[in-house]
């Protein structure tokens, strides 16, 4: 698609040039400043990996807007849609909704290049017979101005939340490790520690994962999320090609069953953050404190071995009360509120192609 100066290409994120990758990394950082001031960007190596992975569950589309300055170009907009296919365990649960990505520089908002590219976005998902609902992260004013402007309802409010190292009260976190200790000593309650999930708890593992998972709020969005042996192998094959190192705990009962879980992933590339995962225990074991023990274990194992984290980024909810409870004793604080907004495609489409 093409306007005056301004162009829309195809971004193929596992065929795209050199040049076009700098052109996207430029933008990505300029966007990364204004919702993160001051922060480092992500290493561009490390974004391309992630980027060319091959994620089977998942199919995504994007596209760059380009606008011609001084004879050389510069991106001024990034666009995305992702599907997902019958490879996604929860395919029929899901396959209804698309998650899209709709940027657009600050230096050239209001000019309608959001709507141009939204165009693009909603011309892709028509293609596939069965999605009916889009869906889309927000954290900045702009953002949220324009998903009004367009209809969008409110499905999701959640929150980037921080615990900074130096904040943390060690002491307290100790306390609540020993107090676990005691606990698991009388109820013969055991922790232990993998990456790669040990085959022997495999198939137990993933339903205890996926069941955990969905206890979270989803507020107005209608998915579920599911794990099976298969993916979770390929999710720590994926992993491992994207540099990350997933790090887990689990809680197991004095019969052997699996009661609880804490991960989080490490990133050797950016030594000061860690992002903390899942936390969950089984609807059953609960009120035992065993959230609190897995995470404090986890919050001390970090201090021990990762000298260089400054901080521990999650994401949560704000209706998911009880892991916010936690997070807040822990000493978690809001770095960025976030809201998802879901479109009925149907009806986008009306509103910005008179259809």
């Amino acid at each position: 698609m093409t306007s005056g100066d301004m162009r829309i290409v195809e971004f193929d994120t596992h065929k795209a040039s050199d040049k076009l990758y700098n052109l996207y990394f430029e933008l990505a950082e300029k966007l990364g400043e204004e919702k993160r001031p001051g922060e480092s960007p992500p290493p561009r190596a490390l974004l391309r990996r992630m980027m060319t992975t091959k994620i089977p569950e998942v199919k995504r589309y994007w596209w760059l807007v380009l606008r011609k300055e001084l004879e050389k170009e510069r991106a001024i907009g990034i666009a995305r849609i992702g599907f997902s296919t019958k490879k996604d365990p929860a395919y029929q649960e899901n396959k209804h909704n698309a998650d899209i990505r709709l940027d657009v520089d600050k230096d050239y908002r209001k000019r309608g290049i959001g709507s141009k590219a939204l165009k693009i976005i909603i011309e892709k998902a028509k293609e596939d017979k069965y999605v009916d609902t889009l869906l889309v992260d927000v954290n900045l004013d702009s953002g949220h101005k324009f998903c009004k402007k367009f209809g969008g309802d409110v499905a999701l409010e959640a929150a980037e939340n921080r615990l900074h190292i130096n904040e943390v009260n060690w002491s307290m976190i100790e306390q609540w490790k020993n107090e676990g200790d005691v606990t698991a000593e009388k109820e013969g309650v055991t922790l232990h520690s993998f990456t790669d999930c040990p085959e022997d708890i495999l198939a137990e593992y993933v339903n205890l994962y996926t069941e955990t998972i969905n206890q979270q709020p989803f507020g107005e969005i209608e998915a579920e999320m599911r794990v099976t042996p298969e993916s979770r192998r390929l999710q720590e094959e994926q992993l491992k090609q994207q540099g990350l190192k997933w790090y887990t705990k689990i809680t197991r009962e004095k019969d052997g069953k699996i009661s609880g879980l804490t991960e989080f992933l490490q990133i050797p590339e950016m030594p000061e953050r860690i992002m903390q995962l899942l936390t969950g225990v089984k609807q059953e074991y609960r009120g035992r404190g065993l959230g609190k023990w897995l995470k404090s274990n986890m919050l001390l194992y970090i201090k021990d071995n990762f000298s260089e984290t400054k901080y521990i980024q999650t994401d949560n909810a704000i209706s998911n009360e009880p892991m916010i409870s936690i997070n807040d004793r822990m000493g978690f604080k809001l770095n960025i509120a976030q809201t998802m907004y879901k479109f009925d495609l149907a009806e986008l489409d009306r509103k910005l192609n008179g259809a």
